[in-house]
């Protein structure tokens, strides 16, 4: 309720799709009043022709595909035929209206992505002014240096500086991201993708584990393929090869859209008899692969002025409590390695090479320890501060004043 100690009243605006009409986690009881909106965006038009809500990474290899993605991802035309759509942005405009008049509403908060809920929270503060306080927050940053997933980058930069220069405070996840969006509004503060007394415990509805066996996790997506499980697959394909372990008892899951290129990697390294694909599943499934999990996989990456991407699935993993394998494809992250070095999760590697020895003792380890019976020792993860959601809020409470 950490929330509530900040503002008297909280009501959220989100969208609801006509093919999946549940919430992916439960809300907290913070939240007064959930508005749900249809979205009539790309992805509705994907489920109407391919059955699917999701494009995988192999698929956005299309050329065709590859010029629609950067349409999508573009301003002004994402609002329109983004995450959410023309109808959703307009319909959501007219309820914020609604609520700030009628509830005297002084805050708004608004995420990214979509692009169309900061282009809604732009509008409403130019409509009231001073009126209303806007934050708005990015888990990602809207032109990314290595996605070349945009049209016109001089353009986009000039467009979401002259929107962001409106925001009254700028949040994102990592000091890495504060450095970029430094260049559309100087008043950015970090506010960490965090823990919450609220995620979902599941016992898996779709998905059961083989708790004879050693498992290896990953939940998520490969990032337009700039994460690289490639370390972890050839160390596994040596200890295997060796009879350092034994096949029979290991299992790597995937969970998420981009199995086909899992798929293709299992098969490179000749991997494909110790995987399975759960495919996509909802979070609280996803959290309990994550849960009972012998290792948890992270996958990310970090370039020579690009680095601090720590991904959504980190503070879930923390959540689960079990060793975490982070792998990072590119240059050395001090800040993920601090991070690291605080509250011990497991192991950072990086996609090189020299690291195979160190990623094989890690493995090595935990499966021997976990054959012996003395599983129990590993699962000591020190939660930091900064990685729970209420210390979270105290921060944004101390930064409103």
């Amino acid at each position: 309720m950490e929330a509530n100690r900040i503002f008297d009243e909280i009501h959220v605006i989100s969208s609801k799709s006509l093919f999946a009409t549940k919430l992916d986690h439960p809300l907290s009881p913070d939240v007064n009043s959930l508005h749900r909106i249809y979205a009539f965006d790309y992805r509705w038009i994907l489920q109407l022709s391919a059955k699917r809500f999701h494009l995988g990474e192999d698929m956005k290899e299309n050329t065709l595909t590859l010029y629609m993605q950067k349409l999508i991802h573009s301003l002004p035309l994402n609002i329109f035929i983004g995450e959410g759509g023309f109808i959703y942005t307009l319909c959501a405009l007219i309820t914020s209206v609604r609520l700030i008049i009628t509830h005297n509403i002084n805050y708004i908060y608004s995420s990214f992505s979509p692009a169309s809920d900061h282009a809604i929270a732009w509008l409403l503060k130019i409509i009231f002014r001073k009126k209303v306080f806007w934050i708005a927050d990015f888990r990602d940053l809207p032109v990314d240096p290595l996605f070349n997933n945009y049209l016109f980058p001089a353009l986009q930069h000039k467009l979401w500086k002259r929107m962001l220069s409106n925001a009254d405070l700028v949040t994102t996840v990592s000091y890495g991201l504060k450095r970029f969006l430094q260049n559309y509004n100087q008043n950015v503060i970090i506010i960490r993708n965090a823990i919450s007394r609220y995620m979902p415990v599941s016992n898996g509805r779709f998905v059961k584990m083989d708790e004879s066996k050693f498992t290896i996790a990953y939940t998520g997506s490969m990032h337009g393929r700039h994460s690289d499980p490639s370390l972890l697959l050839q160390t596994l394909q040596y200890l295997i090869h060796n009879r350092l372990i034994d096949s029979t008892k290991v299992e790597l899951i995937y969970a998420g859209k981009d199995g086909n290129v899992w798929n293709k990697l299992m098969k490179q390294f000749n991997l494909l008899d110790i995987f399975t694909n759960k495919g996509i599943l909802p979070l609280d499934d996803a959290i309990y692969i994550q849960r009972h999990a012998n290792i948890n996989l992270m996958l990310t990456f970090a370039k020579e002025n690009y680095k601090g991407v720590i991904t959504g699935k980190f503070p879930e993993y923390l959540y689960a409590g079990k060793p975490i394998m982070a792998i990072i494809n590119g240059n050395k992250d001090t800040e993920l390695e601090s991070i690291f070095n605080k509250c011990n999760p497991g192991i950072i590697l990086y996609n090189e090479e020299s690291y195979t020895t160190k990623c094989a003792d890690f493995i090595l380890t935990l499966y021997n320890d976990w054959i012996e019976g003395k599983w129990e020792k590993h699962l000591k993860t020190k939660l930091i501060k900064e990685f729970l959601w209420e210390e979270n809020i105290r921060k944004l409470n101390r930064r409103l004043g």
